[in-house]
């Protein structure tokens, strides 16, 4: 039998029962269950971010810095123009924010259903490898192609 709470929470409006759920996560009152909820949206868009700029250093280093391909992060961005490197992290942070909004938060946690432990961690890892790796591997070599043809 279901709680009056979860009972009153299932009769609002698909619209409502967001708004309401979304309000409980962040003002929940026990930290630890709260950090769980939302810290693995960071961890996850921060390590995405992180490949993503190891992505656009290499891709920079290939394409701007000729005498020295293998030249490290610093140099690479002392050297190379960094709107590769700013777009790509942006686009990953926002997209990998929205991935997990539109794929885990609102099917998952803002729905009175039990949520499949396995099905969230194969979404956060695919959210993970597609914004952290397939998006600037495919986006950031077109940046810096548009740049190159800018600047000659």
């Amino acid at each position: 039998m279901k709680p009056k709470l979860w009972t009153s929470v299932s009769e609002l409006t698909p619209e409502h029962r967001q708004l309401y759920l979304s309000r409980l996560v962040r003002s929940w009152p026990n930290k630890t269950e709260q950090r769980a909820i939302i810290y693995p949206t960071y961890f996850t868009t921060l390590s995405a971010c992180f490949s993503t700029a190891f992505i656009a250093h290499k891709i920079n280093a290939d394409i701007f810095i000729y005498e020295n391909m293998k030249a490290g992060l610093w140099e690479t961005l002392r050297k190379t123009p960094r709107l590769p490197f700013l777009v790509g992290l942006y686009g990953t942070g926002l997209s990998s924010l929205a991935a997990h909004n539109i794929l885990i938060y609102r099917p998952v946690i803002l729905n009175d259903k039990r949520p499949c432990e396995s099905c969230v961690l194969s979404r956060t890892i695919g959210i993970g490898v597609l914004t952290g790796v397939l998006i600037p591997m495919f986006g950031i070599p077109h940046v810096a192609y548009n740049l190159v043809s800018l600047l000659i």
